[in-house]
């Protein structure tokens, strides 16, 4: 059975090499570095939920707070575990928490990302030009308004 779950500090010891090693495979070149991540889950500024099933990481989510609005930083799931609704589940575990706007940016090309945050009620707003810095690529930006 998966398990959604906040990680905290009291996770580092079991989860956060796993979720370092997951953030690698998945982003490659921009992945956050153990380092990173660490400072967001001792940070009251960050929140991170892990998708666990038998202490394994299949997914994680992890949001900016931002004083009137939240913000996606990252969402992964492991590839063996995708088409199992992982990610929505993520992000409905943390939606039906919040009362304010939650926006992130996704690549042009990412078309699967982008199917996937349409589905789960989120709009196109606006483009970042030259966003990402390894291709230039510019971000489409996306707004989810929460209750």
């Amino acid at each position: 059975m998966i398990e959604i779950k906040k990680m905290d500090e009291e996770c580092l010891e079991t989860f956060l090499q796993p979720l370092s090693e997951l953030e690698r495979e998945i982003f490659g070149i921009n992945n956050y570095c153990i380092s990173q991540l660490l400072e967001m889950i001792i940070s009251t500024e960050y929140i991170c939920f892990l998708a666990v099933e038998k202490k394994n990481i299949l997914g994680y989510l992890i949001i900016h707070n931002i004083v009137d609005n939240y913000e996606i930083m990252k969402i992964g799931v492991l590839s063996a575990a995708r088409k199992k609704r992982i990610g929505s589940q993520l992000l409905k575990k943390y939606v039906d928490t919040i009362k304010f706007p939650l926006l992130l940016e996704v690549r042009e090309t990412n078309e699967i990302g982008q199917n996937f945050y349409n589905k789960n009620g989120f709009e196109k707003i606006g483009i970042r030009k030259n966003y990402y810095k390894d291709t230039g690529e510019n971000a489409i930006i996306m707004k989810l308004d929460c209750k």
